[in-house]
């Protein structure tokens, strides 16, 4: 099975997203909210995920 790659970013409110193609190109990238980022993954085709996160004080 083939699956996008995407890359995500985690923070409070926003989440932003990149997609990547066969070669590692960036091919999407969407900045979202947190009620958008849910409804932008249904009914995607499987997808290789990645997350970035970090704490702040």
């Amino acid at each position: 099975m083939d699956a996008t790659p995407v890359v995500i970013d985690l923070a409070k409110d926003v989440f932003e997203l990149a997609s990547a193609d066969a070669q590692g190109r960036i091919v999407e990238r969407k900045r979202l909210s947190r009620s958008a980022f849910s409804r932008c993954l249904v009914n995607r085709p499987p997808l290789q995920v990645a997350t970035k996160a970090h704490g702040s004080p």
